[in-house]
């Protein structure tokens, strides 16, 4: 099993000391769909790998990741806390230069929110290429900021990195209308937009 390079108790204390505030902050009220709302992402001071919303994601709204240009080796990963606690997190979708891993029959790009909870995503490089995105699965519950490939028939076969992975540095972000463009170590940008479900 292969983790992303981070220290399970550091990451848990992250994620506590990231949504500690967010906890206290009002919500939107529930409803369709009908518009996009200001890009509203910000970047851990504390870890420059982790961007999240700046307000509370509510049930219906939705989250659009355009993440074209990604090395063959960067994962883009949107994570929720699984717990109440975050010591458990749910992979909701892998982006992969390749396109969105586990989105058949939705949009790739359109991650939608069943219920309120606490979101954050990040950049995850391996050290080498893996197979295409057919070829291996993640785990869909993990530690915070940790990316598990799942122990497959395939993926025992397939060729996997030598070495442990790593997050990647934001190295900036700015807003564009409505959207948030994350620019990464290495030239991969990743472009966010937060669709609220508030009528």
């Amino acid at each position: 099993m292969f983790q992303a390079n981070v220290l399970p108790s550091k990451g848990m204390a992250f994620i506590s000391l990231l949504f500690a505030a967010q906890a206290v902050q009002g919500r939107e009220n529930e409803g369709p769909v009908t518009r996009v709302a200001p890009a509203d992402f910000k970047v851990s001071e504390q870890m420059p790998f982790v961007a999240f919303p700046a307000q509370p994601l509510a049930k219906g709204d939705a989250i659009v990741v355009k993440a074209n240009r990604l090395a063959d080796d960067e994962h883009f990963v949107l994570q929720e806390c699984a717990s109440a606690d975050c010591k458990t997190a749910r992979v909701l979708r892998v982006w992969t230069s390749h396109g969105a891993i586990g989105a058949a029959g939705q949009q790739q790009d359109t991650v939608k929110i069943s219920h309120e909870g606490k979101y954050f995503m990040w950049m995850h490089r391996w050290p080498r290429n893996l197979p295409t995105q057919g070829a291996f699965v993640f785990r869909e519950f993990s530690l915070p900021l940790i990316l598990d490939l799942a122990d497959t028939g395939a993926q025992q076969a397939a060729s996997v990195p030598e070495s442990e992975p790593s997050q990647v540095k934001i190295e900036a972000s700015y807003q564009d209308g409505a959207s948030t463009i994350l620019h990464f170590q290495g030239g991969s940008a990743v472009l966010l937009q937060r669709i609220s479900a508030k009528s």
